[in-house]
């Protein structure tokens, strides 16, 4: 186990003293301190705090002397740290995913006073992440790359997303990896030697067979030349017809070798040619002798029924096929015209209620514009009311004469209330003056005593002036 990034640790027992008597200056020895590499730094623990020395401070300086321990730390820049993570698996194993982190001391002080160790802290880290430990659950020991590409996913993300942080050191995600294991490399060797062997023994037994095969061609070259040199005698020696006979039983022979030879040649010809063909294995077994005619035409016959049979079963099947296909459209463009339909219902619904709602409001709106214009017609009748109760009042009746027929023209559109208002008195008083056509007044109300109508716009009403007043 590694104690990056703290090398080395040691208690320092107090200085000694030097000089006469001890009575000189304290200084530490040379060999109470680790030696340090380029690379390295002491940190020294004086009275509870820790003072950082790259060389700068020397063996007698008072905190030196004052320190009761020492710690060497490594200051590399981008060092490697290695962690071993087990992660158990679908089986009775694990996988072991080893995990390098680039390590480097920002303030070595903060590391000695945490004591920290850069192995302990990552595998802490990688631990925090529950999903790491259960990634390889689902997988058997056989499966071992898809072990790897899911871990060095899920380690490269959860760094990304999660960075580690340590005080006093940057550590900075390198490589993932996972390691083959023990029993997965025996069986892979187990395996490549059995593959070794199986070639080595295929070779052999075909360098074998072509040594046998060179031997025996061999050995009959050799019997062809015996023979040869058997039968070849002298000929000047032997009477005629022991030299007839002689090439008659060699001629013989020749045919005999020749034969052979040509009935090897047809197997393996006949191989050849026939190949997988059912067919003309028969032909050629019927050739042979081996079956009759008989034979071969029932053979041949069920041969050409099965074909047939199975051509009919394909054309089922691609009339089946086609016919499924069909009914497949079919449903495919009944669905696509039930949906138009009810696509257009339900514009067609929309657009009605869209017509109905724009004439309820065209109609509102006609509603309320002439109720308007009724309220404000009533509102002028009532102004009138008023103009003529007041001339009424004040005896200004006398002196014009009012248009009746006009007045209830008006008011027939009133309701009874406003027409029962004014002094009925009053207008059959005016409706009895007589009337001069052709002549208007516009009657202004004038203030009264109690201040009513100040500011009023002028109101026209009909009347005709009294022949007697003009």
């Amino acid at each position: 186990m590694s104690t990056y990034p703290i090398v080395e640790a040691h208690h320092l027992e107090p200085a000694a003293t030097r000089g006469f008597l001890n009575m000189g200056r304290r200084k530490r020895k040379a060999s109470e301190l680790p030696k340090a590499g380029a690379h390295e730094a002491w940190v020294f623990r004086v009275d509870g705090d820790y003072v950082e020395d790259r060389g700068q401070l020397s063996r007698d300086d008072d905190r030196v002397v004052r320190a009761d321990h020492v710690s060497l730390v490594n200051l590399g820049e981008g060092v490697p740290v290695t962690v071993h993570l087990p992660v158990p698996s679908a089986e009775a194993s694990d996988f072991t995913i080893q995990v390098t982190f680039a390590c480097t001391v920002t303030d070595p002080t903060r590391v000695v006073r945490q004591n920290l160790s850069a192995e302990e802290t990552i595998r802490g880290y990688l631990r925090r992440d529950s999903k790491i430990s259960h990634l390889g659950l689902k997988y058997r020991m056989t499966e071992l790359n898809q072990v790897r590409l899911e871990a060095s996913g899920r380690i490269r993300a959860y760094s990304e997303v999660k960075p580690l942080e340590v005080t006093g050191m940057r550590a900075r995600l390198v490589s993932v990896e996972v390691l083959t294991p023990d029993e997965v490399a025996e069986v892979e060797r187990e395996k490549r030697k059995a593959r070794a062997a199986h070639d080595l023994e295929t070779q052999r037994r075909g360098f074998s067979q072509d040594l046998e095969i060179d031997q025996d061609r061999h050995s009959r070259m050799l019997a062809d030349r015996q023979r040869m040199a058997r039968y070849q005698v002298d000929e000047e020696d032997l009477e005629h017809a022991q030299v007839t006979a002689i090439r008659k039983q060699r001629h013989e022979q020749m045919l005999q070798l020749e034969k052979m030879e040509f009935a090897r040649r047809e197997v393996e010809q006949a191989v050849e040619s026939i190949g997988g063909n059912p067919l003309r294995a028969l032909i050629y077994a019927q050739s042979l002798g081996e079956i009759d005619a008989k034979d071969l035409a029932e053979r041949m016959l069920a041969d050409r029924q099965q074909q047939e049979e199975t051509r009919r079963l394909e054309l089922e099947w691609q009339r089946d096929e086609g016919a499924r296909t069909q009914r497949d459209e079919r449903d495919d463009r009944n669905r696509r015209d039930d949906q138009e339909r009810e696509d257009r219902i339900r514009r067609q619904d929309q657009e009605r209620q869209d017509r109905l709602r724009r004439e309820d409001l065209e109609r509102e709106d006609l509603v309320t514009h002439r109720r308007e214009v009724r309220e404000d017609n009533n509102r002028q009748l009532e102004i009138k009311l008023q103009v003529l109760q007041e001339m009424a009042k004040h005896g200004h009746l006398d002196m014009v004469s009012v248009r009746v027929d006009r007045l209830l023209e008006d008011l027939s559109g009133m309701a009874p209330s406003v027409v029962a208002s004014p002094d009925r008195e009053q207008i059959s008083a005016a409706e009895s003056a007589a009337p001069i056509e052709g002549s208007k007044a516009s009657v202004t109300d004038k203030a009264g005593d109690d201040g009513a109508g100040d500011g009023d716009e002028p109101i026209d009403i009909d009347v005709e002036v009294r022949e007697e007043d003009d």
